[in-house]
C-alpha cells in the first residue's frame, strides 16, 4: 500500500499541477487531500475542480469552512473587514454547489491498508490547532485524545515535522502551495505499508513554475481585488515564509500602543520592517 498526502495546496495551481505530475509519475495507490485546497493565492476553484475530478479522498480545512460559512448568520462580524478580502475573493467566484461541497467534506477519515493511522487537517479538536516541535505533551493529548491512533497525519502548520509524544506519532505534511521552511517548492508525503505491517513515510519537495504563480497574482486582477492582505500571501507565496501570522500580531502590537493605522498603511508598515 502506497500513499500520497497532499495539503494546504491555499489555490495555487502551478504547484498543484505539479505535485499531481509526480504522484502520477512514481505511481501510488491512493491519494488524501488534508484540506485547505482553496484560499491565499488566486486559482482556489481551479485547484478544487482539478483536485474533485479526480476522485482523491478530500477532507475539510480550515479555509473550506471559512467559504462554506462566509456569510451565514453565525459568521463572525470580523470576517466582513478588509483583511478577509481573499476569503471573500474566492466566496464571490464559488462555482455553483461548491461550497455546499466544501462543508460536506469529513474532517477525519481512516484509510483502508493504513490501520492505526488517522488523517485530518489540524487536530481531533478543532481545525485551526497548531502543533510545534516544543507542544507539551499535556497539550497534544487534549487535541488528539490518550486513545488516539498511534499515528496521527495532519497538515495545516505547512512546515513537515514528525513529532514523537506519549501517543505515538504525529507527522505534519509539508505544504502543497504556501510551505513555510524557506523552500519555495511543492510539498508532499508518501506514506508506504511494509510487508510487516509497519508504515513509513518521506517527504517530497518538488520543483515548479513559481514565477507563472506569481504572475496569477495580477493576471486574474486578485492583487488589486483582495487588497493588501494579498500581498502578503504573494509574498509568502514568494519567499516561502511566514507573513500574515506575524502580520497580524504586530497590527495588534500597534493597535494596543495607540497607533492608528488603517490595513494598507499596517501591511506597508510590516513589509518595511
Amino acid at each position: 500500500m502506497k500513499l500520497a498526502v497532499i495539503s494546504d495546496i491555499h489555490g495555487t495551481l502551478p504547484a498543484r499541477l505539479a505535485v499531481a505530475r509526480h504522484i502520477r509519475a512514481t505511481g501510488h495507490d491512493a491519494v488524501v487531500v488534508l484540506g485547505d485546497i482553496v484560499v491565499g493565492c488566486p486559482d482556489s476553484w481551479e485547484c478544487w475542480e482539478l483536485v474533485h475530478s479526480l476522485g482523491w479522498r478530500i477532507l475539510r480545512g480550515n479555509h473550506e469552512r471559512y467559504v462554506g460559512t462566509f456569510d451565514s448568520p453565525d459568521a463572525p462580524p470580523e470576517w466582513f473587514a478588509p483583511q478577509w478580502a481573499p476569503v471573500r475573493w474566492a466566496v464571490e467566484r464559488a462555482p455553483s454547489h461548491a461550497r455546499e461541497q466544501l462543508m460536506r467534506l469529513p474532517t477525519t477519515l481512516a484509510v483502508p491498508g493504513m490501520d492505526g493511522a488517522i488523517f485530518l487537517h489540524a487536530s481531533r479538536r478543532n481545525d485551526t490547532d497548531s502543533v510545534h516541535p516544543h507542544t507539551p505533551d499535556p497539550a497534544l493529548s487534549e487535541m488528539f485524545s490518550p486513545s488516539a491512533p498511534r499515528l496521527v497525519v495532519r497538515g495545516h502548520n505547512h512546515v513537515a515535522q514528525t513529532r514523537l509524544w506519549s501517543g505515538g506519532t504525529i507527522l505534519t505534511n509539508g505544504s502543497v502551495g504556501l510551505p513555510m521552511d524557506g523552500h519555495t517548492t511543492a510539498q508532499y508525503t508518501t506514506l508506504t505499508r511494509r510487508p510487516g505491517g509497519g508504515i513509513v513515510w518521506q517527504h517530497h519537495s518538488i520543483t515548479y513554475d513559481l514565477a507563472r504563480a506569481l504572475a496569477r497574482f495580477t493576471d486574474t486582477g486578485y492583487l488589486r481585488a483582495a487588497g493588501p492582505m494579498a500581498r502578503l500571501f504573494h509574498r509568502e507565496l514568494a519567499t516561502a515564509t511566514l507573513q500574515v501570522v506575524p502580520f497580524l500580531a504586530w497590527w495588534t502590537r500597534w493597535k494596543q500602543e495607540g497607533t492608528r493605522l488603517d490595513l494598507a498603511e499596517a501591511v506597508q508598515r510590516f513589509l518595511s520592517l
